[in-house]
């Protein structure tokens, strides 16, 4: 978990046929040295909502928590 105030950044070290893919789409080749950094946007979007299904019960389900 990283504070939503904080950027994170990668800097590659060696590049063999690297490639930075966003939500499936292709995007553009990584050389060694390149700096990737992914922050928080400014923006929200709400992708889906299931009011009957909270989003820790769905996190429980993907990844198999054990329920208490």
């Amino acid at each position: 978990m990283v504070p939503a105030r904080l950027a994170v950044g990668v800097t590659l070290r060696e590049a063999d046929d690297a490639h930075l893919t966003l939500d499936g789409q292709p995007g553009p080749a990584l050389e060694a040295g390149d700096l990737v950094t992914f922050r928080k946007a400014d923006q929200s979007v709400t992708l889906l909502q299931d009011p009957a299904l909270p989003f820790f019960r769905v996190l429980q389900q993907k990844l198999h928590w054990s329920s208490r």
